[in-house]
């Protein structure tokens, strides 16, 4: 069994390469992107607590993006993964 350690920063080297690798339109990007993808989608799958560490790891990698440059616009392929990431997210109740 993975540690929470181990798990956050396989998510966060799987969210770095994507983010990364965005504006290539390499076919090997596209497999690679595609398996980095189906990695996160597994481990969320897995256990859906990784959901709330992929959360907060997407909004600190992009705010990194934007501070870095702010004036290019990120256009990211959301379609999937919002959907994924909304479909499998968990949140712990509230009491």
């Amino acid at each position: 069994m993975e540690s929470a350690g181990d798990v956050e920063a396989d998510i966060l080297h799987s969210v770095q390469a994507i983010i990364r690798e965005l504006d290539q339109d390499k076919p090997t990007f596209q497999r690679s992107q595609g398996m980095f993808r189906w990695t996160l989608h597994k481990k969320i799958e897995r256990d859906p607590y990784n959901s709330m560490i992929l959360a907060r790891i997407l909004i600190d990698e992009l705010e990194q993006v934007r501070k870095q440059n702010p004036r290019k616009p990120l256009s990211l392929p959301l379609s999937s993964d919002d959907e994924a990431v909304s479909k499998s997210i968990w949140l712990p109740a509230i009491q």
